[in-house]
């Protein structure tokens, strides 16, 4: 596992990879768990989905290029 730990700016929180063993291959899991500080905390669930889009793209690019 890799875990980043954000402490300062505007996101807080950590972001986790887990490299999961499978039969024949593996499976590469993202978990975020951040929120945005101070007046940005409203702004969180907006972030949040921008994210995850991110990541769902980084991850499909990771695969194809895993796959080629």
């Amino acid at each position: 596992n890799i875990k980043a730990i954000f402490t300062k700016g505007v996101i807080v929180g950590e972001k986790i990879l887990i490299l999961k063993p499978m039969e024949d291959s593996c499976e590469l899991e993202a978990v975020w768990n951040i929120k945005m500080s101070g007046m940005m905390g409203m702004f969180t669930g907006m972030i949040k989905k921008h994210i995850k889009s991110g990541t769902e793209q980084a991850l499909n690019a990771i695969k194809k290029e895993v796959e080629n």
